[in-house]
C-alpha cells in the first residue's frame, strides 16, 4: 500500500513539475503581458484530433508483443500555437510511445504546405505511453503498417486546427508553495 502511495505521489509530482516547467517556457518565450496582448495581438489557440487506430494493433514499448484489441481511451494529437503578431509557435504533442524524425518531418512539410509556419516553429513530442499503437519496431513489437502516416496527417492538422482556432489571450504567471512536494 505505501508503494502505491509514494507512486501516485511521484505521478502526480511529475505531472505537476511539467506542467510549471512548460508554463514558464511559454512565457519566456513569448514574453507578452496581458496588457500588451491587447495592444500586440497576442493570440492563442488549441486543437485535438483523434490518432486512434483501426484495431487489432500491437502496442509499443514492452519486452513482448501485446495486441490491443479494444479502445480503453482514444489516442490524441494536441496542439497549442501561440502568436503574437510577428512570430507563431506551435507546440504539439502525441500520444504515442517513441515518433520518430520522418514522422514529425513529414507532420512539418504538411503543416508548411497548408498553412505556411515554418518547421522551426513547431516543437513536436511524444508522450511516451505503453498502450499506444507501435510506430517502430521497438523490443517486440511489430510497426502497424500505415499508422506512421496517419499520425503524421493528425499531428499536421491538430496544428492547422490550432491555427484556424486562434483567438485573443492574455498570458500570466503565479507562484504557491507546495512544501509536501519534494524534487
Amino acid at each position: 500500500m505505501k508503494v502505491k502511495d509514494s507512486y501516485a505521489k511521484r505521478r502526480v509530482s511529475f505531472g505537476m513539475y511539467f506542467s510549471l516547467v512548460l508554463s514558464v517556457c511559454m512565457v519566456l518565450m513569448v514574453s507578452v503581458t496581458g496588457a500588451e496582448a491587447e495592444t500586440t495581438g497576442f493570440r492563442a489557440g488549441i486543437a485535438r484530433v483523434d490518432i486512434t487506430p483501426e484495431l487489432p494493433v500491437s502496442m509499443a514499448g514492452h519486452f513482448q508483443d501485446r495486441t490491443a484489441t479494444g479502445v480503453h481511451d482514444s489516442l490524441y494529437a494536441r496542439c497549442l500555437m501561440l502568436d503574437d503578431g510577428t512570430t507563431k509557435l506551435a507546440f504539439v504533442v502525441a500520444d504515442n510511445c517513441l515518433i520518430q524524425q520522418p514522422v514529425f518531418d513529414l507532420a512539418k512539410a504538411k503543416i508548411q504546405s497548408e498553412i505556411g509556419l515554418a518547421p522551426e516553429c513547431v516543437v513536436a513530442s511524444a508522450t511516451h505511453t505503453h498502450t499506444g499503437v507501435s510506430v517502430t519496431g521497438v523490443f517486440q513489437s511489430d510497426p502497424q503498417p500505415g499508422y506512421d502516416r496517419l499520425l503524421a496527417d493528425g499531428i499536421a492538422q491538430a496544428v492547422i486546427e490550432a491555427s484556424r482556432n486562434l483567438e485573443p489571450a492574455q498570458i500570466a504567471f503565479g507562484t504557491g508553495a507546495v512544501p509536501e512536494e519534494v524534487f
